[in-house]
């Protein structure tokens, strides 16, 4: 039996400054993660605000270093630390589960891609040198300021970016070794935080994105629909998965349905 605790059976702790909910990301022995820290003087994260459960405060917030960090992955010992960039983010984030940095990493072995969301893209090498960065087309209003946190999606060469907002949102595709946009497609969505799944159906690339108004399929390639199907409700937020030519997706929290599709 496996069993662990503040002390037990833990092969080493590090502290983390700020707060940030993504998920770490290994390659080989280096881990990568980010985090959001309050500048000097700033009175700190401020996620919480007035108003119903879990709603985040609206208007400008208190300035953050966002901050992505490289860790040995047998030691915990840091190898490197980049500063992506500082910001004065626009709106807060859910009082529980946000965080200035709740878009996971990816790498491909190559390259480490760290996304903001409304505060940016930064592409570095594994060693923490930058080699491209994109400033965010938009700046993204959620529901409730409940806060973002689609993860970025890498298939081969291409980075999916989602950003469903309380606006004007879109997907869109970029080339993973320039950032340079290679298509963007409007959705009829309200704020979604569920990542895009990428795969093969009839020798197609697909790219599904589960939503509130819609469960869509793209090709891969262009962006061209492939198909569509509504029935989920508000808080799309588990990633969709497949198997055996069926894909699931499913919504949260008032509205909790399941689709086989």
């Amino acid at each position: 039996q496996l069993t662990w605790s503040e002390t037990e059976n833990i092969a080493w702790k590090v502290e983390i400054p700020g707060l940030g909910h993504s998920s770490p990301v290994i390659w080989e022995d280096k881990l990568f993660l980010t985090t959001a820290v309050p500048t000097t003087g700033s009175t700190g994260q401020t996620g919480s605000g007035q108003g119903g459960f879990g709603q985040g405060a609206t208007g400008d917030q208190p300035e953050h270093r966002l901050v992505v960090l490289c860790l040995d992955k047998r030691t915990g010992k840091k190898i490197w630390e980049r500063t992506a960039n500082t910001v004065k983010p626009h709106e807060g984030y859910h009082r529980r589960y946000g965080s200035y940095a709740s878009n996971s990493p990816v790498t491909d072995g190559k390259r480490l891609y760290t996304f903001f969301g409304s505060r940016g893209l930064y592409t570095y090498d594994l060693d923490g040198k930058l080699l491209w960065q994109r400033e965010s087309p938009i700046r993204m209003q959620m529901r409730n300021a409940f806060g973002e946190g689609t993860v970025l999606v890498l298939d081969g060469d291409t980075l999916l970016a989602n950003f469903d907002h309380e606006g004007d949102s879109f997907l869109m595709a970029l080339d993973a070794a320039s950032g340079k946009t290679r298509w963007k497609v409007d959705r009829d969505e309200p704020s979604n935080w569920s990542a895009p799944l990428v795969l093969e159906h009839g020798g197609v690339r697909q790219v599904i994105v589960a939503a509130p108004n819609r469960v869509r399929s793209y090709q891969l390639k262009d962006g061209a629909l492939i198909w569509e199907c509504g029935g989920l409700g508000l808080n799309t937020i588990p990633a969709p998965v497949h198997a055996n030519g069926i894909v699931y997706v499913m919504s949260g929290f008032r509205d909790p349905n399941l689709l086989a599709i």
